[in-house]
């Protein structure tokens, strides 16, 4: 899990490394009573938490396992290369990209609502889920 900022807000992300879903919420600041909110929000009891080394993520070690990337240092675990952000910080630069791409088109009150079509449309991949089907097949 990771935070970046997006034009003038913040955003909270995680990916799921088994089924690769990932979740991402608008959050108001990094501090950590909202982080930790949306870890007991998504993250079940007894997982293991991965994150970089900002000082919001210090969890509650008897709920979690958490593991931390001093980003200053190295962005893949040294003892363990399973321990990295890799994915959210992979996930964070797709998105940027994407919405400098569309800038011009995009008023700045829109941008969480293109984020959340764009969450939604990886999460839910066309060419599995039946709900996509049906109108593609109209269309042609």
């Amino acid at each position: 899990m990771d935070e970046t900022k997006i034009g003038k807000d913040w955003y909270w992300g995680a990916i799921e490394r088994e089924t690769n879903q990932a979740v991402v919420e608008k959050i108001p600041n990094r501090k950590e009573e909202i982080l930790t909110a949306k870890i007991w929000k998504y993250v079940e009891e007894g997982s293991t938490v991965m994150t970089d080394e900002f000082a919001g993520y210090y969890l509650h070690p008897r709920f979690y396992s958490h593991f931390a990337v001093k980003h200053c240092e190295y962005f893949v675990h040294p003892e363990c290369n399973l321990i990295h952000t890799n994915r959210v910080e992979g996930l964070w630069a797709q998105l940027k990209r994407e919405i400098e791409r569309i800038r011009n088109n995009v008023k700045p009150e829109h941008i969480p609502a293109y984020i959340n079509e764009y969450f939604y449309l990886k999460n839910h991949d066309k060419s599995q889920n039946p709900s996509f089907f049906p109108l593609y097949c109209h269309q042609t």
